[in-house]
């Protein structure tokens, strides 16, 4: 019995030593650093705290070596994206900050880009002037909001279905045609073209609603505007940048200008039939007057200086009066930025707002400052202009006459089109600001739609 209870005694002890040493061996469980420690060889970025006024504040620990250079901060809006700061050409949107001082350790960015997905690193470069620098990245932390909708295009020109929710996107180089229902931010149907499209247009034809988009290959497609399934094509003989719809018949700008053809075609819907030719620039985006049958406006696409004409035809689509402006570029003008008054005695056209009256004559320029306007709404009485900023995430509103700023309207983008349904505008905004040139490049941005309460 002595014996027995002396080999047990000798198992616990064996027992207990193995688990001691278990114990001893284990790594103890990673817990982020407390801010305020330091390191020579390692960034710990400790915290991100968001604040109910759009921004993010970030905290990390102190570096403490004599071959400090600076910190950056990394920014990004994507998952897949790839943080590579030895090429800050290919990625100069995501450092969106550089500090020199050792002893700051903590950033705060300030109106976060409206994304679902955000993700921040602190990089740490040191070198000394004897050395090759070196790069010591911290751990990563991301700030996620699923109910923000976003989306990629490349968005040419954009048509409102306000009666039923609807934008049609156009994308001119892709051919892609997208329907979003700007209620919930659902895309509802994308189709490609296989060509490259133009500024497209609404009708209705025997009862039916009909989108009619121009194509670089002589053609205008029918498409069923709620299905986008084709239903029909229309020869135009030759590249077609924007087709009109008007009285049963479409209004058709191309290439073709040799005479005696004239670029704008007059082609009868039901028979297929070109009936008139007009114009005297190719390649034109034509926007029929309010309040008219058959008085355009047409501005020049690709030549410069930008060419302004006007178009007048009767009730069988036949040219009845033409002639072109008498400026030759002096004033500004800009086909992608482009609206008539709903008074159709004026229009107004370019990121300086420049305004001319229905004979093509120069009025004035709305006082613009800074700003630069990629598109233009008014109120249903023409009273009010409203001027999206596409450098400013504003849409500023105007009187009409007399041009004087009334109000500033805040949004979480940066509008490209606006349009306004009852006393709200329907904003398609970009996550970054638009370029200097138009059509604008929408590669490394993400689009949204916005309502805007008036």
């Amino acid at each position: 019995m002595k014996n027995l209870i002396t080999v047990l005694t000798l198992a616990s002890l064996v027992f207990f030593s193995l688990i001691g040493c278990q114990k001893d061996d284990q790594a103890p469980p990673e817990v982020e650093e407390p801010v305020a420690r330091e390191y020579s060889n390692k960034v710990v970025l400790q915290g991100l705290s968001v604040s109910t006024d759009n921004s993010a504040k970030l905290t990390w620990s102190k570096l403490d070596t004599s071959a400090f250079r600076e910190y950056l901060i990394l920014r990004k809006e994507n998952k897949e994206d790839i943080i590579d700061i030895s090429h800050p050409f290919y990625y100069p949107s995501q450092i969106i900050k550089r500090i020199s001082d050792p002893n700051t350790t903590s950033f705060t960015d300030v109106e976060l880009p409206y994304t679902p997905y955000l993700e921040y690193q602190v990089i740490a470069v040191l070198g000394t002037s004897n050395s090759i620098s070196k790069n010591l990245y911290s751990n990563s932390k991301t700030y996620e909001r699923p109910d923000i909708k976003v989306f990629k295009a490349q968005p040419y020109d954009v048509l409102p279905d306000l009666s039923n929710n609807r934008l049609y996107i156009i994308e001119s180089d892709s051919g892609k045609i997208s329907i979003y229902n700007f209620e919930n931010g659902a895309l509802e149907k994308s189709i490609s073209t296989n060509a490259k499209i133009g500024f497209s247009d609404f009708g209705t034809f025997n009862g039916k609603r009909e989108l009619y988009v121009p194509r670089n290959d002589g053609w205008v497609y029918v498409y069923d505007a709620a299905t986008l399934q084709k239903t029909d094509q229309v020869n135009c003989g030759s590249d077609a940048s924007c087709v009109v719809f008007n009285n049963n018949k479409l209004f058709v700008s191309t290439d073709d200008d040799y005479w005696p053809n004239r670029p704008v075609k007059v082609i009868d819907r039901a028979t297929k039939a070109v009936i008139a030719t007009a114009g005297d620039n190719d390649r034109t985006r034509i926007k029929l007057i309010p309040g008219t049958t058959s008085e355009f406006i047409d501005i020049s696409l690709y030549v410069g200086p930008t060419d302004l004409g006007y178009l007048k035809f009767d009730a069988n689509g036949n040219k009845v009066i033409q002639f072109e402006d008498r400026y030759h570029g002096d004033y500004p003008l800009d086909a992608m930025a482009f609206q008539i008054m709903p008074n159709g005695l004026e229009f107004i056209t370019s990121d300086e707002g420049a305004i001319y009256s229905k004979d093509l004559t120069y009025k004035l320029r709305l006082p613009h400052g800074n700003y630069r306007y990629s598109d233009f709404a008014f109120s249903s009485t023409g009273s009010i202009i409203y001027a999206a900023c596409r450098n400013n995430k504003l849409v500023i509103s105007y009187t009409s006459p007399g041009y004087v700023e009334t109000k500033k309207y805040s949004t979480k983008g940066y509008p490209y089109k606006i349009f306004r349904k009852d006393n709200t505008l329907i904003c398609l905004s970009s996550s970054s600001p638009l370029g200097s040139y138009s059509p604008y490049n929408f590669s490394s941005a993400k689009l949204f739609i916005e309502k805007i309460a008036l």
